[in-house]
């Protein structure tokens, strides 16, 4: 079997780790090891399920893809720390004024 690098909903909706509503091991009548993967599309909100091989199971096929920050991104996003709470208010009241 060939490793699995996603896990897609019939509808081609690439399912993520917030979609899973249940997952884990499940032994087949030879004893081979597979993990049990039930979600819930985001998309056409179809309940579905996958078994994948243990062997080629990496749970971060569930993970979302996203682009990854650069060095100087990543600084610059350090340097700026939390959110205060008077920044959340002055966004808010900028949203209102819109």
């Amino acid at each position: 079997m060939t490793p699995e690098t996603k896990i897609r909903c019939q509808c081609g909706h690439r399912v993520t780790v917030r979609e899973v509503l249940q997952a884990g091991l499940h032994l087949n009548g030879q004893g081979t090891p597979y993990v049990y993967v039930r979600f819930r599309c985001a998309r056409c909100k179809r309940v579905g399920q996958r078994l994948v091989h243990r062997a080629s199971w990496d749970h971060d096929v569930l993970e979302p893809i996203g682009a990854p920050l650069s060095a100087a991104d990543r600084e610059r996003f350090e340097r700026l720390g939390p959110i205060s709470p008077e920044e959340l208010l002055d966004f808010h009241e900028a949203v209102e004024r819109l």
